[in-house]
């Protein structure tokens, strides 16, 4: 993980892990979709 999350890690894993999966599996990976997210102390 680049940064680290304040919250539940649970969604974080799950999408590492299908990242990796397709990987895996051959398949191309999803365009990026920047989100915006919170930033503790700024």
């Amino acid at each position: 993980m680049p940064k680290m999350v304040s919250g539940n890690l649970n969604a974080p894993v799950i999408m590492m892990a299908e990242n990796i999966a397709d990987s895996i599996r051959g398949r191309a990976p999803l365009p990026p979709d920047p989100q915006p997210y919170y930033i503790a102390g700024s």
